[in-house]
């Protein structure tokens, strides 16, 4: 090969790898999708007895009565100081009355429902939820650049004329390739490959 040829594929190449290499940035395409709402029932929970390690007292009958856990001291007050039968009784029913209680969390993302039934303790408890759709953008990373190599295997229709050509190809973040080649005949190849399109 000549100086002049040589230069000339210089020039080419370096006039293809301005071209090519102007076009790898470092941005980052950003899918937009829905997340699909949903529903669900939670109706068994594991409960756990824990101990508040807060013991309490009360004076009932000049008597001193040692309690594990607090209480509700202005119930226990009204019951002592009731006068009345029929109020002590209905101190006591309200005491014992099953309750039943609603709680509601609603937000921009979830919807949540608490049923709970008490009787003093915890009887049952149940939930209903929504967890609602919302709009997530995620940035997919894309290909600022990649490097392959290459062979080549070839001949003429005469099967006489068998020759191998090496290849190097540089790849940039829109698939577009340069390729530059050599094969055992010591020939010298520079090549530019664009992408005209993509089904995905």
């Amino acid at each position: 090969m000549n100086k002049h040829v040589f230069s000339l594929y210089i020039v080419i190449l370096l006039l293809v790898s301005f071209l090519f290499f102007n076009k790898c940035g470092t941005s980052s395409k950003v899918a937009t999708f829905k997340t699909p709402e949903v529903k669900g029932v939670v109706k068994e929970f594991k409960t756990v007895q824990v101990d508040t390690f807060i013991k309490d007292s009360i004076i009932y009958k000049n008597s001193i009565i040692k309690l594990q856990n607090p209480i509700d001291k202005e119930l226990l007050k009204k019951y002592l100081c009731a006068t009345d039968s029929i109020e002590k009784l209905n101190l006591h029913i309200n005491a014992i009355t099953i309750k039943n209680q609603i709680s509601t969390i609603d937000n921009d993302t979830i919807n949540l429902v608490v049923n709970t039934k008490t009787r003093g303790d915890l009887l049952d408890i149940s939930a209903k939820y929504i967890i609602k759709p919302r709009i997530v953008d995620i940035k997919i990373p894309e290909t600022k650049f990649a490097l392959y190599a290459g062979l080549e295997l070839g001949n003429n229709q005469y099967l006489n004329n068998f020759n191998t050509k090496f290849n190097i190809l540089f790849q940039n973040k829109s698939n577009n390739m340069l390729i530059l080649g050599y094969d055992l005949n010591n020939n010298y190849y520079i090549g530019y490959n664009k992408q005209l399109f993509n089904i995905k």
